[in-house]
């Protein structure tokens, strides 16, 4: 998908901005190449807030025409304009409470929890929630 890509771009595109300021010299050959890298990451920011606005309008659109909410395939929606590193590291313990809760009550797991949870199965583990 399209606006997948965008995100790998942006996140090589910072990457590459890090590793561009660590080896400024003072040239001025050095300070175009970060100018440039600058640039390129506010246009793929640029370009990710556009796809995220015409995923919100559309889904706004699919609403009013079938009378039920748009969800997306597989994955889930993220707003970047909203998402902050508190919000990230609040889903991650959720994440990992709810794992932990599924696994106190399940003497013997699904594969499902298992997966979801990322639990992984061992030589030494006979399936039991850990």
């Amino acid at each position: 998908m399209k606006a997948q890509r965008v995100d790998r771009d942006l996140d090589d595109n910072e990457v590459e901005q890090r590793n561009s300021k660590t080896e400024q010299d003072g040239s001025a050959i050095r300070s175009v190449e970060l100018e440039r890298l600058i640039t390129l990451g506010l246009t793929l920011a640029e370009r990710r807030k556009a796809f995220e606005f015409f995923r919100d309008h559309l889904g706004e659109f699919y609403a009013t025409e079938t009378g039920s909410s748009w969800r997306p395939r597989s994955g889930s929606q993220v707003n970047h304009r909203a998402l902050t590193a508190a919000m990230v590291d609040s889903q991650d313990f959720l994440n990992a409470k709810k794992c932990r809760g599924a696994g106190a009550f399940a003497t013997w797991p699904s594969h499902r929890v298992r997966r979801r949870c990322g639990l992984k199965r061992s030589s030494t583990d006979l399936g039991y929630a850990r």
